[in-house]
């Protein structure tokens, strides 16, 4: 295919770019980058309406934001963005880039003006998004569907509260081990900055996703076991009252009364899970992400083993025993019988393949958006 100025007739068997439906013009579009597009858009008017949406459609952005304003021909970036990916900033930096400087504007007047148009798909923000700033980020006026905390802290580790109160249907919390601290006495179940204390935050979540963001995931210090006398976890160390045969297995037994005084086990708890409940009442989903990259020293005892299949069982023990909980695997929609929360254990491939259904219109995670949380591995 050919473009040309100075011959408006194409040779034979070629076909000009701006003849294309704009469908296929939008393929061919994006596969561009970004200053390519900005190049593109600048040709015609038929190329700006179809290269426009493309530049904005999922942006990754430094400590300076641009603003969020109506521009060229009155087009806005908020309606073609699908996921907007922030880095940790001064607030000055968003509320300029949110907030209209327009005379005719009273001061301070967000751009979301509420409609449903005016929210994005897919929000990004590291745990930390203003230094050393207790507020809530005003990029959150952008109402997203699906919010992703990115580098948050597991445990005990001082947070700024960035996510106060916020009306999202879907969080994303990615934990890092390096932003990790176990200690020996596993109160992180009452941690104000746990993940309890992130849920705290986002009460009005339908759907809450824990992803461990690290190939091995192995916080610091390492893993120290408990006394075994918690009445909380005795039943699931003996493995009374189950069904089948299995639960007398001497070496499930063994996986199961090892995990109950490691980390893994306090964390998958039903003291937790139903704290969770508390601070989310509107809970229908807890998807739980990537547990076969989970420290084996805090899983199994005597080598690696099968991190993920001991852990899936401990929580398929816990959950099965509380009133309001179930079970289920990839593809279940939000929310079980009789308001009941749906856990869900996915490996990280598996979640990857559901995002990709959902479609990045429609809150769904890219893979580029997935392996930042893995960085610096």
């Amino acid at each position: 295919m050919e473009m040309t100025n100075h011959d408006p007739t194409p040779r034979r068997g070629l076909t000009r770019l701006d003849t294309l439906p704009l469908d296929v013009l939008e393929v061919i579009l994006a596969f561009l980058s970004r200053d390519e597009l900005a190049t593109v858009l600048r040709v015609s008017a038929r190329f700006l309406e179809t290269a426009y949406p493309i530049l904005y459609r999922h942006l990754v952005l430094g400590v300076h934001l641009p603003t969020f304003q109506a521009g060229v021909r009155g087009l806005n970036p908020l309606e073609h963005i699908h996921s907007l990916h922030v880095d940790q900033h001064d607030p000055s930096e968003c509320t300029a880039a949110l907030f209209s400087s327009d005379s005719s504007s009273p001061a301070g007047t967000p751009i979301s003006d509420g409609t449903a148009s005016s929210g994005i798909p897919l929000l990004s923000l590291p745990a930390t998004a203003h230094p050393n700033i207790r507020q809530t980020c005003p990029l959150t006026h952008l109402r997203p569907s699906t919010l992703v905390i990115r580098a948050a802290p597991l445990l005990y580790v001082r947070v700024t509260y960035s996510f106060h109160s916020l009306c999202v249907p879907r969080a994303i919390i990615a934990f890092t081990p390096d932003s990790a601290v176990v200690g020996s006495n596993f109160k992180y179940e009452v941690a104000p900055d746990g993940p309890n204390g992130f849920l705290r935050r986002i009460p009005n979540a339908e759907e809450v996703v824990w992803v461990f963001a690290a190939k091995r995931w192995r916080p610091s210090p390492r893993p120290r076991n408990t006394a075994a006398n918690d009445p909380h976890l005795a039943h699931l160390q003996s493995g009374k009252g189950g069904e089948g045969g299995a639960e007398g297995d001497e070496k499930e037994k063994e996986e199961r009364a090892y995990l109950a005084r490691t980390w893994v086990g306090r964390l998958f708890s039903a003291q937790v899970l139903e704290a969770v409940k508390r601070r989310c009442p509107a809970l229908g989903r807890l998807t739980i992400v990537n547990l076969e990259a989970l420290d084996p020293v805090a899983v199994v005892q005597n080598g690696p083993g099968d991190v993920g299949r001991v852990v899936r069982d401990w929580i398929g023990r816990v959950v099965r025993r509380m009133d309001g909980w179930s079970l289920d695997g990839p593809g279940c929609t939000v929310g079980g019988e009789d308001g009941e929360v749906v856990v869900r254990c996915l490996t990280l491939g598996e979640f990857e393949d559901e995002e990709q259904v959902r479609g990045s219109a429609d809150g769904g995670v890219r893979r580029e958006e997935v392996e930042t949380w893995f960085e610096g591995e």
